[in-house]
C-alpha cells in the first residue's frame, strides 16, 4: 500500500485522485494540499476525498509518496520544498518554464528525490508502438513527423523513440494563426461553436547521427471533432504512420534467380501491417501486431483511459522519466517557438 500527499487541486491532479480511488489496494490518499478553504471544501464535496489547507498537517502524516500538481509558474518551488523535506516527489510537467527554473533544479541538493510525470510514454498505443520499433522492423529510425501534443511533451516522446536525443538542436520554426470551428474545450464537445483563431507551430529539429523530426502542433488537436492528431515514424526500411506499418521485408533463402541474367529476381518483399486494437466495452483490453500481443490491459474494467493508466504505471514504478530528461525536454521545448 503506497500513502499518497496530493499537493494542488487543478484538473490534472484529479487524474491522481480517480486513479488512487479506483485502487484501494494498491494506493491511499492521505490528503489534498490547496491554498485556499474554499477551494477545499469544494474539491472535497466533489470528490469525496479529505482536503487541507494544512501544509504542516500534510507533512506529519508522512506520506510514501508527494505528488505535486500544482500551476506550471510555481511547481518547480513546489517541487524542490517537498524533495527536501525529505519525500519521494512525482511532479507534473513540465520540469520548468525557464532557464531560471532549470538551474533551481540543477543547483538542488534533492534531485535524487525527485521524477516527472510524463504521461505519454506510457500510453497503450506507444508502447505498442515502441514494441514494433525494436524488432528492428523499420531499420534504423532516422524521421518522424508528430502533430499530436504540445511542447515537452513532443521532444519526450521523440527521445522516447528515438532513444538518444543528445546534441539535438532547432533548425527552423515558425508561428502562424489558424481559424478554424470551434468544437471541444476541456468541458468536452461544442455543437454551437464559432470560428476561433488557433496558432499553429512548425518546426525542424536535429539530432545526432543524421536523424530529424518535424514538430507540428496546434493546440486545436487537444479539443476537436474535425482534426485528427498524427504520428509518422521513418526508418530505413519503411515507415509507420497512424497505425500502420509499410516496410520492407527481406527474403531469405527463398529468392528466385533469372537463369538468364543470373540476378535474384526477388530479395525483398514489401508489406503493409496495421496494428490490431481490441476492445473490451470502452476500453483498450489489448494492442497486438502480427498476431502477437504488444501491450496488454492490466486496469481492465477500471474505466481507465490514456492518461490514466500512464499514471497508474508511474504511480506503480512501472516506469521513471528521470528529472534531468525532464529538464532537457522542457529546454529544447522552450526552442519550438
Amino acid at each position: 500500500m503506497k500513502n499518497i500527499v496530493i499537493v494542488g487541486s487543478g484538473w490534472r491532479s484529479l487524474f491522481f485522485v480517480r486513479v488512487i480511488k479506483a485502487m484501494p489496494d494498491k494506493f491511499r490518499l492521505l490528503a489534498m494540499l490547496t491554498r485556499s478553504e474554499e477551494t477545499a471544501l469544494r474539491v472535497a464535496s466533489e470528490n469525496g476525498i479529505y482536503v487541507t489547507t494544512n501544509e504542516k498537517e500534510c507533512v506529519d502524516l508522512n506520506p510514501d509518496l508527494v505528488v505535486v500538481a500544482t500551476s506550471k509558474t510555481n511547481i518547480v518551488d513546489t517541487a524542490i520544498k517537498w524533495a527536501n523535506y525529505g519525500f519521494e516527489v512525482l511532479m507534473e510537467t513540465p520540469a520548468g518554464i525557464s532557464e531560471e527554473d532549470f538551474s533551481k533544479f540543477e543547483t538542488c541538493n534533492c534531485k535524487d528525490k525527485i521524477s516527472v510525470a510524463e504521461q505519454y510514454h506510457r500510453y497503450p498505443i506507444y508502447q505498442a508502438i515502441k514494441s514494433v520499433l525494436e524488432t528492428g522492423i523499420l531499420g534504423n529510425i532516422n524521421d518522424m513527423v508528430m502533430s499530436l501534443c504540445h511542447d515537452y511533451h513532443a521532444v519526450s516522446l521523440m527521445r522516447f523513440f528515438f532513444g538518444n536525443i543528445d546534441g539535438a538542436k532547432v533548425l527552423f520554426n515558425t508561428e502562424y494563426p489558424i481559424n478554424v470551428l470551434e468544437t471541444g474545450n476541456r468541458g468536452g464537445v461544442k455543437y454551437d461553436g464559432s470560428l476561433k483563431e488557433y496558432k499553429r507551430s512548425i518546426a525542424l529539429l536535429e539530432f545526432s547521427a543524421n536523424r530529424h523530426a518535424t514538430y507540428d502542433f496546434s493546440s486545436l488537436l487537444y479539443h476537436t471533432e474535425i482534426a485528427n492528431q498524427s504520428l509518422t515514424i521513418r526508418g530505413s526500411l519503411g515507415e509507420y504512420k497512424d497505425g500502420e506499418f509499410i516496410f520492407a521485408k527481406e527474403v531469405k533463402n527463398t529468392a528466385s534467380v533469372d537463369e538468364i541474367h543470373k540476378e535474384i529476381v526477388e530479395k525483398y518483399r514489401y508489406c503493409k501491417e496495421k496494428l490490431e486494437i481490441h476492445y473490451s466495452a470502452s476500453e483498450v483490453e489489448k494492442i497486438c501486431f502480427r498476431g502477437k500481443c504488444l501491450w496488454i490491459n492490466p486496469y481492465l474494467n477500471l474505466g481507465f483511459g490514456n492518461d490514466e493508466i500512464a499514471i497508474a504505471d508511474l504511480l506503480l514504478g512501472k516506469s521513471k522519466y528521470s528529472l534531468d530528461f525532464a529538464i532537457e525536454d522542457a529546454r529544447l521545448g522552450l526552442a519550438l517557438h
